[in-house]
C-alpha cells in the first residue's frame, strides 16, 4: 500500500481522513497554526520519512493574516524551494482554499483583499509546481463560487474544507493520470 501524508497547518487536516484512494493509506500530520512562511524559513519540524508522497497544505493563514503584515512577495518561491530542499519522496501542494466571503474576528483586510492574494499566491504555486515537476491541487477552483469565495455547501467549519468529495476527486485525478510522471 503507498502512502500520502500530509504535511501543514489546520489544511493538512481537515477533509483528508474521509478520502478513500485505493492502494493509498492517507495519513494526516497536522502542525497547528503554522505558516507556509515558517516553513519556507526551515522553522517547521521535518517532514516524516516513510511515504510515497507528500502534499504540502499551508497558505489560508499566510493570506489572512500573513500578506497583509509582510505582503507574499516571493513567499512561494521560497516555499517551493524548500519542499525542493527537504521532501523525502515525491511532492504535491495543496492549493489554498478560496477565502470567506463574510468576514471572521481571526481575518485581517477586506473580503475582496483576502480574495486577491490567495488568487495570486495559488497562481504563482501552479507555476512553479509546473516549472519544478511537484503535484498541485487546485482546491481553489473544485472549491470556489462564482464570485471566488469558499462555497458555502462545500464549506466545513471556520474557512475549512468540509465535503471530501472534490478534494477525493483532485487526488485521485493527479495520483492516476497516466500523463503525469
Amino acid at each position: 500500500m503507498n502512502v500520502l501524508q500530509t504535511y501543514g497547518d489546520s489544511h493538512a487536516l481537515h477533509a483528508w481522513p474521509s478520502l478513500v484512494i485505493p492502494g493509498w493509506e492517507i495519513r494526516t500530520m497536522h502542525l497547528g497554526a503554522r505558516l507556509m512562511h515558517s516553513f519556507a524559513k526551515g522553522e517547521l519540524e521535518p517532514v516524516p520519512a516513510g511515504a510515497n508522497m507528500v502534499c504540502y497544505c499551508f497558505g489560508e493563514i499566510d493570506c489572512r493574516v500573513h500578506a497583509i503584515e509582510h505582503g507574499i512577495d516571493g513567499l512561494a518561491l521560497r516555499y517551493i524551494r524548500q519542499i525542493k530542499a527537504c521532501s523525502p519522496a515525491r511532492s504535491a501542494v495543496l492549493g489554498v482554499v478560496p477565502p470567506e466571503r463574510e468576514p471572521a474576528p481571526v481575518h485581517r483586510g477586506t473580503a475582496e483583499f483576502r480574495r486577491a492574494i490567495v488568487r495570486a499566491l495559488n497562481l504563482d504555486l501552479w507555476m512553479l509546481c509546473e516549472e519544478v515537476g511537484f503535484l498541485y491541487l487546485d482546491v481553489y477552483q473544485a472549491y470556489r463560487d462564482e464570485d471566488g469565495f469558499l462555497r458555502k455547501d462545500l464549506a466545513g467549519r471556520r474557512g475549512h474544507i468540509g465535503d471530501h468529495r472534490p478534494l477525493e476527486y483532485l487526488v485521485k485525478a493527479v495520483l492516476y493520470d497516466p500523463n503525469i510522471q
